[in-house]
């Protein structure tokens, strides 16, 4: 569990700004709450910072925070990376990486890609 106090903690250390602190406060925010350990956000906002993940999208994506993993994420992201997968569909689809698992997101590019699918239908269904 995390409290309120520690969240915000956690947001002003990754300088989210107070409107966004707050619009994130306003949400429903009792899973991340219930979930969410201070340690664990911490590591997930720097590593969202290292891949330069807009601070405007992680507010909107709080899912990131109440089920992602760092490490996970870390692992996902390359894979999209290596995929070539671009920056903008990866923010557009942050519950990708709250949810997915690495080794499996790239068995699924593996195939599709076998297939010949198209990589611009691929990042319109990310998720």
């Amino acid at each position: 569990m995390i409290s309120k106090e520690e969240l915000v903690r956690c947001l002003k250390n990754a300088n989210f700004s107070d409107e966004q602190i707050n619009r994130i406060l306003n949400k429903r925010i009792k899973t991340l709450l219930y979930r969410g350990k201070a340690k664990e956000i911490e590591d997930i906002l720097k590593v969202l910072e290292a891949h330069e993940i807009n601070k405007e999208t992680i507010a909107n994506c709080l899912t990131v925070f109440a089920y992602g993993k760092a490490k996970e994420i870390e692992n996902i992201l390359k894979v999209l990376e290596e995929y070539k997968i671009k920056k903008e569909t990866i923010e557009n689809c942050l519950s990708v990486l709250a949810r997915g698992k690495a080794k499996e997101i790239e068995n699924i590019l593996k195939v599709l890609e076998e297939h010949k699918i198209n990589k611009e239908t691929i990042e319109n269904c990310l998720s």
